[in-house]
Parts: structure tokens; sequence; C-alpha cells
């Protein structure tokens, strides 16, 4: 079965590892900051906040690809996917969740426009440090 096969490998296992632990960080900042448990952080795609858990998640593949392969077609490619996700994270989420905010405040709209949708630069820069440090201490 394709589900248990996958569930098997070392690379799955430790990009879904750091999946969870950026999770896990978000949920207990948060907790921090609100004085309150949102744990919708485990089972939903919370946008935004420290650490970028998209950037953790393809740091941390882009080394274990790099630490089986070398350079190699795959690693330059999950190198390319690597960078086009932060600079989305950064350059186009970012600047809807700006739009959001602004057209929630001029139309007042009974269903509110998602705002944290984007990452701060160091949000991201953070998840990839994240997922680059847990890739070399579990592989």
């Amino acid at each position: 079965m394709i589900l248990l096969d996958l569930l098997k490998n070392k690379i799955v296992l430790i990009c879904l590892f750091t999946w969870f632990v950026c999770q896990l960080i978000k949920f207990t900042l948060h907790a921090i900051g609100k004085r309150k448990a949102d744990y919708g952080y485990f089972y939903r795609m919370v946008g935004g906040e420290m650490p970028s858990s998209h950037a953790a998640v393809m740091g941390a593949f882009s080394t274990l690809v790099y630490l089986d392969q070398g350079v190699s077609m795959l690693f330059l490619f999950a190198g390319l996917m690597t960078a086009i996700v932060s600079y989305d994270a950064i350059a186009f989420r970012r600047p809807i969740g700006h739009h959001a905010v602004i057209l929630n405040t001029l139309s007042r709209p009974k269903v509110k426009l998602e705002h944290r949708i984007g990452h701060e630069p160091t949000e991201v820069i953070v998840g990839l440090i994240l997922g680059i440090a847990l890739a070399l201490i579990l592989s």
C-alpha cells in the first residue's frame, strides 16, 4: 500500500515531525501571547505566525535530499521549490493579508476575510533554520 510505504520513508517521517514541531511552537507562542489555548493549530492549517511550517518542511526536505543524494536534479528541484514557497509566503501571501485588513475595515462584512495569511521575513527564516536543523539532527 502506497500510504504505508510513505510512512516508512525516513524523509517523509522527518518532514511530518518538522511540521508537528512547528505547529507545537505556534500553539505554544499563541497560547502564551493570548493566554488561551487554540487547539486548531493541530487540525487546521493556521496561516502566518512564527515559525513558518511551510518553510520549515521545505527546508528539511531539501536538506534531507541533499544528504541522501548530494547535488542532484532532485536536490536542485527541492531547493527551487523551497525558494518559491519562501518567496510566496513573504512577497504574495503577506500583502494579501494586509489587503484583507483594509477590506475588513472598509466593508465591515458579516464574514471577515482571513488577514493572517502570509509570513514576515523573520518567520520564514526561522522556519528554514528550524527545518534544516531538524533534518541534520534527525538524519
